[in-house]
Formats: C-alpha cells, sequence, structure tokens
C-alpha cells in the first residue's frame, strides 16, 4: 500500500472511492470522492486497486478525478447481470475470486474500473451470492427464495410505515375523517396494537406507524380510535381485551322471547308501586354510568 493509491472502503452502506494520501503507524489517511479526510485501517478497505493518482495535481483536481471514477464504475455496473451468472454458477457451489468474476462479465481485457463494477453490483444485489472481500459465493436456490422473499416484505412493510404514518398524521387534523379502504389494515393493526400491547406480533410494525405519524401510543392512540369510530369514549376496552362477549346469542335472545310471550302476567304492574321518586345515596364515583353500589 503506497500514497496514490485508489481504494474502496463501505461506508453507511455505500461504496466509497478514494486516494491513500499517507500511510502511518498502519493507518492510511485518504482523501475521498465526497472531499473529506479519513483515517483508516487498511482492514477496512473493500478493494485496493493498480490505478494510482499523482497528489501532486492538487486536492481540488484530486477529489474531480475520483468523482470521475465513479462515474465510470457505476455506468459498467449495468453490464453485471448477476441473476445470469447465477444461474451458470450456483451449481458448483465454490468461491470464486474477484479476477474470475470480472472476466465473466468482462472478458475483454478487464481493468480496474471492471473490477470496481462487479465489487459494486454484487455488494447491491445480495440476493443470489455471499459477497466477502474479493470473492464470492453463489446462494442456493432456498436462500435466493427465502432472500427475495424477505426484500419483498420488507418493501411492503416500509412501504406501510410510510403511507399509514403519513394517513394517520392527516387523521389528528381532520374533524370527520374517513377510513379508506386500503387503509382497514393499518385500522385493525393499531387497534390490535392498543389492546394487545408487546403481545401483539405486529407490536413494532405499529409503533413504527405511530411514530411517523408522531403519535403517543400511550397518550394519543385512544383518542385517534375514537376519532376514526373504533371505539366510543367510554369503551369497556378489556371487553374486547379478553374476548368477552357484549350481546346475547341467539339461542338465549330466542328464549327469553318465548319466556316474555308465555309469561305476559309476571309483566303485570298494576300491584306495584312507583318508588322511583326517592333519593338514592350511592358509593359510585360522580362518572360512573352504572349505579349498582346504592340504597334508598
Amino acid at each position: 500500500m503506497e500514497s496514490g493509491n485508489i481504494v474502496e472502503y463501505i461506508d453507511r452502506q455505500k461504496i466509497m472511492c478514494a486516494v491513500v494520501l499517507e500511510v502511518k503507524n498502519q493507518r492510511l489517511r485518504l482523501l475521498t470522492e465526497s472531499n473529506r479526510e479519513v483515517n483508516l485501517s487498511p482492514n477496512r478497505l473493500a478493494h485496493t486497486y493498480k490505478t494510482r493518482l499523482d497528489l501532486s495535481m492538487g486536492r481540488n483536481k484530486m477529489v474531480d478525478t475520483l468523482k470521475e471514477i465513479v462515474g465510470r464504475r457505476n455506468a459498467l455496473i449495468n453490464n453485471v447481470d448477476i441473476k445470469e451468472l447465477w444461474e451458470v454458477l450456483n451449481t458448483e457451489q465454490e468461491w470464486i475470486d474477484l479476477k474470475t468474476m470480472t472476466e465473466f462479465c468482462f472478458p475483454d481485457s478487464p481493468n480496474d474500473d471492471h473490477e470496481s463494477a462487479v465489487v459494486r453490483a454484487f455488494f447491491k444485489n445480495r440476493f443470489y451470492f455471499k459477497f466477502q472481500r474479493d470473492r464470492f459465493f453463489p446462494n442456493t436456490q432456498d436462500q435466493v427464495e427465502r432472500k427475495i422473499a424477505h426484500e419483498r416484505e420488507a418493501a411492503r412493510r416500509n412501504r406501510i410505515i410510510q403511507e399509514g404514518g403519513d394517513w394517520l398524521a392527516n387523521v389528528i387534523n381532520d374533524n370527520d375523517p374517513l377510513i379508506p379502504e386500503d387503509k382497514l389494515e393499518i385500522v385493525d393493526l393499531l387497534n390490535s396494537f392498543y389492546l394487545f400491547g408487546r403481545e401483539h406480533k405486529n407490536y413494532d410494525l405499529g409503533r413504527a406507524i405511530l411514530a411517523r405519524a408522531g403519535i403517543d401510543p400511550d397518550e394519543e392512540l385512544f383518542n385517534v380510535l375514537i376519532k376514526l369510530g373504533v371505539f366510543r369514549e367510554n369503551e369497556n376496552i378489556d371487553l374486547y381485551r379478553y374476548d368477552i362477549a357484549t350481546v346475547f346469542p341467539d339461542e338465549v335472545n330466542e328464549y327469553t322471547t318465548r319466556l316474555i310471550a308465555s309469561s305476559q302476567d309476571s309483566l303485570d304492574t298494576t300491584h306495584r308501586k312507583d318508588l322511583t321518586m326517592l333519593p338514592l345515596m350511592t358509593i359510585d364515583g360522580q362518572m360512573t354510568l352504572d349505579f349498582d353500589d346504592a340504597i334508598s
């Protein structure tokens, strides 16, 4: 490793191109394509290339040159058909080095730009190959299918968070919000989230939606669900939380109807005295709706 070498490293899930300004005490001082200086261990490098820059050209010129190099390399990515490579190579189940893989993709005199394009393409698409420094290993058919399914689920989850969160944020400011057909799933999810909390299978998803909408799950969610017509203001939440029936079954209603029809005399109030004018004293709270502990 010498000053002037072009190198690449991974920073925040992005491949960065840089030139080595100085090698000192097993550390590299680099100038990146974004005109930043960073200090790295050589172990952080994803790849080192033969291409070198003349450090005497000046900082601005070096940054411009790095940007030109990155542009060329990114343009070559479209020539790397990873799925087609996998279809040819997956039966081998052997590690393939970067030089060989580059020759598969660019058979006519490949150079550093071609090698970088291969690295960038495989870094971007990780469905078909395991990717380690300068080598690749084809995934099995089952692994590929699971990775693709996982990616689709992640994309679906992100879409739900984004669209659901943005819609809820608008609901807060709407006096009479309507629930579109495509948001019924969101409302059902938030209903279950409120009732069951961490026990709900989609707890993390619900929390992410609320975070995007800026809604406090403990202080504000219940009022949002009231506004959406899911709950009434004085809803007995435990009935839903513990799946307690709120209506009598049909057979009970039918039996009651028959009982009333056969016992009309028992409903005769002729010999009853109306005492509803008497004052009551109750130990129930002032806000209660059910006075069941009282004397008159």
